[in-house]
């Protein structure tokens, strides 16, 4: 948007609500700045902004007025930006709303100047009573040769004409209608006719020109004749000249003028001494070519022998240029026949108009477009839009010229750059760029096909839009590109990817080499990846890689840290080496590692982990819901499932303890049994031993027997002994297993898994708990048994004595979107 200068710009903008896209309110004080080009200043003079314009939610008016007065100049671009301000609680500031340019003010009309005449000559006179006239008249007839009506009956009619005075021209030169006509020009009325001046409206159709500018000669090339001092002595006025003189009557040269693409020349003024009387000396001007000239004449200097300058001027027209370069015009001094002769040039110039064209540097860019036939460099004429260039030398020849670091590539093109291109702004659409080896530190691209090698010496170039193909560039801010092929890094530094994609069709994916070329630390930072991803990297680099979405990522580390988050199909890491970590917060399918060392941290949710390592990497499981967890959940929910099964009536733990206890009522009745066996044995062996003493035949043998049997059997006693003490300690354990009746209980764990797959654990729900005692019905838990989250699906309960006031006690705990949990235990006394 053009704004003239000091007029008041007016616009509208519409917020919206960030959550249903529908116009809403902007509040928050809303305050707005306008800020010029890369200027951080802001300008807040003169701007009024009114919010729910008319009644209408969510359009605002803003009237800016790009006055002097409030900092603004013409020629430069302003964005109007949102300094304070929210939209449904949501801050906006640095939202742009409007851009313009301001431009030169437009022509006030305020009319036609009076001219009031106050001098004649030299003399300060009216003119109606000037005394210069009659000299005047003496001169004129002198120089026509006629006497015509004196000027002295001339003033005397115009005598009149003073201020305040009015004055009935009814002729001119005897026309009565050219008197009429004049009077029609400026009463309103008007008259057309092909020789008419132009109407207003005529005038406003015409391309506007700028005042006429005057340019001296460039050079002069001497054909025939001779000369003292150079064409440089004909741009002062100054009384030095540049002296031709003929070669035996004839003199032939041209001086060369350029007026530049967009000027048109206009006329040539010619200033010095040009003697030998009755010499003609014709001035011509070129209408051909540098190489062919066409020379067409537009007057004649006529010598005389007056020593002092006298000015000549001649009209050209606007096709008085080369046809091969418009902006070289070429004046010929051309005689023949000619005496003793002279042509001292003390001055000349050519007049030109310079012309605004209509298109021009659009954009402030220069133009290209490979598939044109263009290669000039004209300034102001070639690398137009509506006359680009068809080469990058061309265009680097002009930005040289004009000083614009601004291409616009047309769709189609092809460009190979041979040069550095640093600092630079290139932007199109559908364009091939070959960076063939040479320096873009701190350009920008926008929307080109990109290969080759670039080198980024002296700052990051940014690339937005672009389609990187098998490239080589140096450390770079990617803005949402996509890479086709094989990108390597150049050189250390610093590379981001942000919002960008892999281009690759299929389960393919393209390539990221920051290994071969990077020797020394580097950071490689990839936000919002869309796509799968071959990574080849060495120790030198840190990387954080973020994947929304995307197939296969396979990272080589080479021994790098790297951070890995997002959503993808599937992960390799190999390389892995001692001094490296990795951590993978992702929800992902299967991840294989293989490496050397190191450490591989998992987080997230994945379908399991490969290690190809033998070991050698540690690998750390932190999912949330792995399939190692998983494993675990179920052996323990399976472990105490059992558990509660073998604590009911008759369940195993129950009769393994009912066995104990009837075993060691058995043994003591053996016991028993044993003592009076013993008693027996001993009153056979007193009677033995009486038979010995006795000196009984056989005797002897029968009492070692006998000896051997009571060491038995006190071995055996000993022995009974050792298991009635285990059978009381086994005893004495058992009592205090399970739950206490009509006691509180603390801790009682519990796990409540999804009621669709009865698998995943549920976190962050409100359990409720119900108990079942002695076959009653179920009833709440009493309100002081109070329920907790534990964390990954496990929760925990503290029984109040109420809740176990049985023996055998069933307990329901559920929640939403969970599988009822049920747990059955038998209470002790």
């Amino acid at each position: 948007m053009h704004v003239p200068l000091c007029d008041t710009y007016y616009f509208k903008f519409t917020t919206r609500q960030f959550s249903t896209g529908a116009p809403f309110t902007l509040g928050g004080t809303p305050a707005l700045s306008v800020y010029e080009e890369n200027n951080a200043t802001q300008i807040t003079a003169g701007i009024t902004l009114t919010v729910d314009y008319d009644s209408v939610t969510g359009m605002n008016d803003v009237a800016v007025v790009a006055s002097t007065g409030n900092g603004y100049e013409v020629g430069k671009y302003y964005d109007v930006v949102i300094t304070t301000g929210t939209v449904d609680s949501v801050s906006v500031v640095g939202e742009v709303v409007g851009k313009f340019r301001v431009m030169p003010a437009e022509d006030a009309g305020a009319g036609i100047t009076d001219v009031n005449v106050t001098h004649v000559g030299d003399s300060a006179e009216d003119i109606s009573t000037a005394t210069a006239l009659a000299t005047a008249q003496t001169d004129l007839n002198t120089i026509t040769g006629s006497d015509g009506v004196t000027l002295a009956t001339a003033q005397a009619l115009y005598a009149p004409a003073k201020a305040g005075d009015s004055m009935d021209i009814l002729s001119i030169s005897g026309d009565t209608t050219a008197a009429d006509n004049l009077e029609a020009m400026y009463d309103g009325t008007g008259y057309i006719d092909d020789t008419a001046p132009a109407s207003r409206d005529q005038i406003n159709s015409i391309v506007a020109t700028g005042s006429a500018v005057n340019v001296a000669s460039s050079s002069f090339t001497l054909t025939t004749g001779s000369q003292v001092n150079t064409y440089t002595s004909t741009v002062a006025l100054d009384g030095t000249r540049h002296e031709l003189t003929d070669s035996t009557g004839d003199l032939d040269g041209y001086y060369v003028f350029d007026v530049g693409g967009d000027g048109i020349p206009t006329s040539v003024t010619i200033t010095g001494v040009f003697q030998g009387p009755g010499d003609d000396f014709t001035i011509q001007v070129n209408t051909g070519s540098t190489g062919t000239p066409s020379w067409s004449t537009r007057g004649t200097i006529t010598g005389s022998g007056s020593t002092n300058n006298v000015a000549y001027s001649f009209d050209l027209f606007s096709s008085d240029v080369a046809t091969d370069d418009i902006s070289d015009v070429r004046i010929r001094i051309l005689g023949s026949g000619l005496t003793t002769s002279s042509f001292d040039v003390d001055q000349i110039f050519i007049s030109k108009a310079v012309v605004n064209r209509s298109v021009g540097y659009a954009r402030g860019a220069i133009w290209v477009d490979t598939n044109a036939s263009n290669t000039s460099t004209e300034s102001y004429v070639d690398g137009v839009a509506d006359n680009p260039v068809s080469t990058i030398a061309a265009a680097a020849t002009i930005s040289s010229n004009l000083g614009l670091n601004h291409f616009y590539i047309n769709a189609g093109s092809s460009i190979q750059f041979t040069s550095g291109k640093t600092t630079k702004l290139f932007e199109g659409e559908g364009w091939t760029l070959d960076l063939n080896g040479q320096d873009i530190s701190n350009s920008h691209f926008y929307e080109a096909s990109v290969s080759g090698i670039g080198t980024t010496a002296s700052g990051n170039p940014d690339w937005h839009l672009c389609n990187i193909g098998t490239a080589t560039i140096g450390p770079s801010d990617f803005h949402s590109c996509d890479f086709s092929a094989t990108f390597t890094a150049g050189t250390a530094g610093d590379y981001f990817i942000y919002d960008s994609h892999s281009a690759v069709a299929g389960s393919g994916s393209p390539t990221f080499d920051f290994n071969t070329n990077i020797a020394s630390a580097t950071n490689l930072a990839v936000r919002n990846w869309a796509g799968g991803g071959t990574w080849t990297l060495n120790s030198n680099v840190t990387a954080s890689i973020e994947v929304i979405k995307g197939g296969t990522h396979s990272i080589a580390t080479g021994g790098a840290n790297v951070e890995f988050r997002g959503f993808c199909k599937a992960l390799t890491f190999t390389g892995v080496a001692a001094a490296s970590t990795v951590n993978v917060m992702a929800f992902t399918g299967v991840i294989n590692v293989n490496g050397t060392g190191g450490t591989v941290n998992v987080y997230g949710q994945h379908s399991g982990i490969t290690d190809n390592s033998s070991g050698s990497v540690t690998i750390n499981d932190f999912s949330v819901d792995g399939p190692a967890v998983g494993t675990n959940v179920a052996a323990i929910l399976t472990d105490t499932n059992e558990l509660q099964t073998d604590w009911t009536n008759g369940g195993r733990l129950d009769a393994i303890l009912d066995e104990l206890t009837t075993q060691g009522d058995t043994n003591e009745t053996k016991l028993d049994t044993l003592t009076t066996n013993v008693a027996t044995v001993d009153t056979v062996v007193d009677g033995i031993q009486t038979d010995l003493d006795n000196g009984t035949d056989g005797l002897g043998a029968i009492k070692a027997t006998a000896d051997a049997i009571e060491t038995d059997t006190q071995s055996i006693e000993t022995k009974v002994d050792t298991v009635d003490a285990n059978v009381d300690a086994i005893l004495v354990d058992t009592a205090s297993i399970g739950i206490t009746k009509n006691a509180a209980f603390s801790n009682l764990e519990f796990l409540m898994v999804d009621s669709t797959d009865f698998v995943t654990p549920e976190t962050g729900i409100t359990v409720s708990g119900e108990r079942s005692i002695d076959g009653g019905a179920f009833a709440a838990l009493n309100g002081s048994s109070v329920i907790a989250e534990v964390g990954n699906g496990i929760y925990q309960v503290d029984l109040a004595a109420v809740d176990t006031n049985g023996d055998v006690i069933t307990y329901r705990f559920t929640g939403t979107g969970c599988a009822d949990r049920f747990i059955t235990i038998k209470t002790r006394a």
